[in-house]
């Protein structure tokens, strides 16, 4: 449980083409956002509880961010759950991912579509540390 409810999937606005989202950082921070289904992309805003990430749709665009950006691992409950590896810079909120992390199938598959194979490194199912 994370703040009392299931990651992503207990709050009415995420009924459908959305679910929760965890990054972890590699010193274990785990923050929150949101993952959207409908395009298949991260929304790049991280949180540091469930609580405050904004419900689906209603997301501000965060600003620029600042300093290096870390590696970190990206996961969501949407579909069944997957993750893979992206970076992601610290902020005094939270946290924003970098814009070549949004989308779990690279930047290339955004811009040419779907192709028959998936990338060797996005992997199916919620990695161990998935926020219970």
């Amino acid at each position: 449980m994370v703040d009392g409810q299931r990651l992503g999937r207990d709050r009415n606005e995420d009924a459908m083409s959305s679910g929760g989202m965890a990054v972890r950082f590699p010193d274990g921070t785990i923050l929150y956002g949101r993952y959207s289904g409908t395009v298949d992309m991260a929304h790049p805003s991280l949180h540091p509880s469930w609580d405050e990430v904004p419900p689906k749709n209603r997301h501000p665009w965060p600003d620029e961010p600042t300093g290096s950006p870390e590696p970190v691992e990206i996961a969501t409950n949407y579909g069944g759950g997957f993750y893979w590896p992206g970076l992601a810079y610290r902020t005094e909120t939270g946290g924003v991912l970098d814009s070549g992390s949004l989308y779990p199938w690279g930047v290339e598959f955004s811009m040419s579509g779907p192709t028959q194979h998936e990338p060797e490194w996005r992997k199916d199912g919620e990695p161990e540390w998935w926020p219970r």
